[in-house]
């Protein structure tokens, strides 16, 4: 089911998917914080 949102989520411009619903995982609050951060940082650079 991850594949099909993933192959979805191309077709949507403008939105960045992330945390654990935009990931479809499991995450732990600081595991989610850590996410975020790295997808920040790899969307708009440091």
């Amino acid at each position: 089911m991850y594949k099909q949102y993933h192959e979805l989520a191309k077709t949507v411009p403008n939105v960045i998917f992330g945390g654990r619903l935009g990931q479809y995982r499991y995450y732990n609050m600081d595991q989610t914080i850590m996410a975020a951060l790295k997808l920040v940082k790899k969307e708009f650079g440091e």
